[in-house]
């Protein structure tokens, strides 16, 4: 599959300091929990090219024999070739890592695939007690949620950066992240904006332990294939990427949706406004008007973007000075 995107590749000091974050969070995990092992997740519905260092032909020719477990998620029961892959990285007890050079390939991975359209192939490191089959076995039924807005059981690959960012940043979906967690102590993944991004277990609370996802979670889940065209075009026109932007742009699509805009392009050009021109663009007189018109018109009228390009250039001033107000 195709890379959609151009994502901005990191500079040297960046993926140094992020390298060093890794390992430090590493080195924590190893003095905190002596009995644990640290995997990266390979994903390979998000694969990378036959002849990348990190595909699996190429990891079994590695000097350094490292286990690889495969995650029998139920969705691909009849793919088995793009099920998700645990690469085992420090086993309990060895002594520091024996393929070194191995973590760097992952994290580099990690960070030029953060914005990618397609998702990530290195979806996170983790660290846990159980062993690789336990661990696997955990992710394959964890997934698995029941949709009341579907009415059925359906199997969600929580542990793409994008959707598992989304998720722990929620407090509603707490009890949820601990169950999905199991028996994995912490999670790191590079998120959107490029940034080291580690969840841990939230603390117990038996009132929630077992709560299930609820409506306003599954529809932001629903929403990130079109918060992936939000990256994508963002980054194409250079606009900044913002801290925590897996919460932010669901948030503007959120309020995209609130208003009443249903079709794609409407909603990836509503945020992006959200993002260059402020949070409240759209209570501009005119921007609301255009708003409501695009909202309420058949999909082969014209979309918003064209509608708000055709504005007078003092117009286009007062909403993007109104915007900050």
């Amino acid at each position: 599959m195709e890379d959609m995107t151009t994502p901005e590749q990191p500079r040297g000091r960046d993926i140094d300091e992020l390298r060093t974050q890794l390992r430090a969070q590493f080195f924590q995990w190893r003095e905190v929990h002596p009995k644990a092992h640290i995997h990266a997740l390979l994903d390979l519905n998000c694969p990378v090219a036959q002849y990348h260092e990190l595909h699996p032909s190429n990891l079994s020719q590695r000097p350094i024999e490292r286990h690889m477990e495969a995650v029998h998620r139920p969705d691909l029961a009849h793919e088995p070739e793009l099920l998700p892959q645990l690469l085992q990285l420090h086993v309990a007890g060895e002594h520091g890592y024996p393929d070194e050079a191995l973590i760097d390939l992952t994290l580099e991975c990690a960070v030029a695939r953060c914005r990618s359209v397609n998702g990530a192939y290195v979806a996170g490191w983790l660290c846990t007690d159980a062993l690789p089959t336990a661990a696997a076995r955990h992710l394959a039924k964890s997934g698995v949620v029941l949709d009341k807005s579907q009415a059925r059981q359906r199997y969600l690959p929580f542990f793409e950066p994008y959707r598992l960012a989304l998720l722990a940043g929620d407090p509603a979906a707490a009890g949820f992240l601990r169950r999905w967690l199991g028996p994995i102590r912490h999670w790191a993944l590079i998120d959107t904006a490029g940034e080291l991004k580690v969840i841990s277990a939230p603390q117990q609370d038996d009132s929630e332990h077992t709560a299930p996802l609820g409506r306003e979670q599954f529809a932001s889940q629903a929403r990130i294939a079109t918060a992936r065209f939000v990256v994508m075009a963002m980054t194409r026109a250079g606009i900044a990427v913002p801290s925590e932007p897996e919460l932010r742009i669901d948030a503007a699509m959120r309020q995209a949706s609130g208003s009443g805009l249903h079709r794609t392009e409407d909603i990836v050009f509503y945020a992006l406004n959200v993002f260059t021109l402020g949070p409240r663009w759209a209570e501009h007189p005119q921007a609301a008007t255009l708003v409501r018109q695009v909202a309420s018109a058949p999909d082969d009228q014209p979309g918003l973007a064209q509608l708000i390009a055709a504005l007078p250039d003092a117009v286009l001033d007062e909403m993007a000075a109104s915007a900050h107000e």
